[in-house]
């Protein structure tokens, strides 16, 4: 027996700049986007906790960064 199938969407939006004598790449991140709660894990034992999840996807996260070449 499987449990749910595990789909997380994570996406990544930057664009390049050239700023100088050198670039400037501003970033986003976005993980599970659609906030899957998807069952990562779960107890196989037989027993009372059978099937039970011990792990599942964490929530929507977002990320900011910046890198620069000069």
């Amino acid at each position: 027996m499987y449990g749910e199938r595990l789909n997380q969407l994570d996406l990544r939006f930057s664009r390049r700049f050239s700023v100088g004598g050198g670039r400037v790449v501003p970033q986003v991140d976005l993980y599970n986007l659609f906030n899957s709660n998807a069952v990562y894990r779960q107890s196989n034992t037989y027993g009372g906790a059978w099937q039970r999840p011990t792990r599942v996807l964490l929530g929507r996260l977002i990320k900011f960064g910046v890198h620069v070449d000069f």
